[in-house]
């Protein structure tokens, strides 16, 4: 009897397992695209305040605005900037 206690006492205290998720949409994307800007030396790189692209774009994750970072992180050349930040350029 006063193990079922100790038992029942020790599994109402193990709090359930909560699924981890991401809390900000879309980061692994938006850490990949900063760094292929950064890579290509795009001027996209950073922001005019001096946020590195990354940054930005989980900021705009957050607002629900898709800068198509998965697209950005597979640019060749930063002409690509343009038509991949609309999501018209995706490899």
């Amino acid at each position: 009897m006063l193990l079922s206690a100790i038992v029942l006492l020790i599994a109402c205290e193990i709090p359930p397992r909560v699924p981890t998720v991401d809390p900000i949409p879309g980061r692994a994307a938006c850490e990949a695209a900063g760094d292929r800007l950064a890579q290509l030396k795009c001027p996209e790189a950073f922001t005019p305040m001096g946020s590195t692209f990354a940054v930005a774009c989980r900021e705009a994750a957050k607002d629900g605005r898709n800068w198509h970072a998965e697209c950005l992180a597979k640019i060749e050349s930063c002409a690509e900037v343009p038509a991949a930040y609309r999501g018209k350029l995706c490899r």
